[in-house]
């Protein structure tokens, strides 16, 4: 058995063999209670999504819809949400934490009149989050 430095004393500790297995299976058991929280949280965000969507439609079927109407605010943030679920983008020096927006701007670069370099050049708008709520 090899010894091992307890972290907080600095002292030596016996690592049975028992032990990191168990230990080895509460991580494989952690995984798969995290990839079972991350799918019912997908399903729920795409439940309340197709709500969101369901309740636009019924009530503005015959009315133009405005970026004043609850329901519309109520989509937009559904939508917003489910662009950063599970979003783990790397910082950058000059705007902090990435965000979806840079996914967006990157994927529409070559697209024909798209507005991204409107929304580029808006004076009020600084950040990626702002941005990326401007697209929407």
């Amino acid at each position: 058995r090899a010894p091992s430095i307890h972290p907080s004393r600095g002292c030596f500790l016996r690592m049975e063999p028992g032990y990191v297995q168990a230990a080895m299976a509460m991580g494989e058991v952690s995984k798969r209670v995290s990839a079972r929280n991350v799918a019912v949280e997908r399903k729920n965000l795409l439940t309340v999504c197709r709500f969101s969507v369901k309740t636009l439609l019924e009530k503005y079927t015959a009315e133009p819809i405005d970026d004043s109407s609850e329901e519309f605010i109520n989509f937009a943030a559904v939508l917003e949400h489910i662009l950063s679920h599970r979003f783990k983008g790397s910082s950058s020096w000059f705007d902090g934490q990435r965000s979806y927006w840079d996914y967006i701007r990157l994927a529409c670069a070559k697209v024909p009149n798209s507005c991204i370099s409107s929304i580029e050049s808006m004076e009020n708008i600084n950040t990626s989050r702002a941005k990326g709520r401007a697209w929407m």
